[in-house]
């Protein structure tokens, strides 16, 4: 659900920056730029969802691990498949 919410934000923030740039840079408003706009902001909301998604996983990457491969090992314990 976090991961959600992050790139929902960055999806705005990006597409909000960009339009910002490109206006400095006096590109004209035509369909080419608001699809480039919507793509790359688009690219980086996957991408900080990727991160969240990894970022929020590592703490419970062991028993993710252990329950995939049908291993339960006892704390402290070498999971082996």
């Amino acid at each position: 659900m976090l991961s959600l919410f992050l790139s929902t934000v960055a999806f705005f923030v990006a597409s909000y920056f960009l339009k910002r740039r490109y206006d400095e840079l006096g590109f004209p408003k035509t369909i080419a730029r608001g699809i480039v706009i919507f793509v790359t902001a688009m690219l980086v909301s996957y991408g900080v969802g990727f991160v969240v998604d990894r970022v929020a996983g590592l703490g419970n990457r062991r028993q993710c691990c252990a329950n995939a491969l049908r291993v339960y090992c006892r704390e402290g314990e070498e999971c082996h498949a």
